[in-house]
């Protein structure tokens, strides 16, 4: 699968997005790319991504054997970015676990449908019987609704779980998209 990267499509708004590997090079353009987030939705991002050296440290551990790390690039800027971990061993090893962050200037062009689409069908081609995602239910609700439209499943909700930067206590949405193996 990794050998069929680059890939191109036309998004929405009839511009070319090349979807490819993520590369070490790309650790400013992801930076970047949070740096154009809003906080809302930024203080519950998984990593450290305050910095350029942070993302290059925390991007410096995937592991291109087991992850499958891409970004999506229009005009020459990183615009999304997704990654879908796996483990080779241990009792969730069927399982893929998906991050994805999309700049909100390209999220109603479907750019993060589809990196998903990817993302699903590399899961396929490697056996993976389901991708999972985890979101904040009041601060995430649109993703929410539109991986439902994909295909995923709300399969929990777990109240008050996580905290966001002022202490205040929200939701997590646990999704799953079995893929039918």
């Amino acid at each position: 699968m990794a050998g069929s990267f680059p890939r191109e499509f036309t998004d929405k708004e009839g511009r070319t997005v090349i979807v490819r590997m993520f590369s070490p090079e790309d650790a400013q353009g992801v930076y970047d790319l949070f740096e154009r987030i809003p906080q809302k939705w930024r203080q519950f991002v998984h990593e450290d991504v305050d910095s350029a050296e942070a993302v290059g440290r925390w991007t410096s551990r995937l592991d291109p054997v087991m992850d499958l790390p891409l970004v999506a690039v229009r005009d020459g800027k990183i615009v999304a970015a997704v990654s879908l971990f796996r483990r080779n061993r241990g009792p969730l090893r069927h399982h893929g676990r998906l991050r994805i962050t999309v700049d909100m200037e390209v999220y109603p062009y479907l750019v993060g449908t589809n990196l998903i689409d990817e993302v699903l069908q590399f899961a396929r081609e490697t056996r993976l019987e389901a991708v999972t995602i985890s979101l904040v239910e009041d601060v995430e609700w649109e993703e929410i609704d539109a991986l439902v439209g994909l295909g995923f499943e709300k399969a929990a909700v777990i109240p008050r779980y996580v905290k966001d930067l002022e202490g205040n206590l929200h939701n997590m949405v646990f999704l799953i998209h079995r893929l039918g193996h």
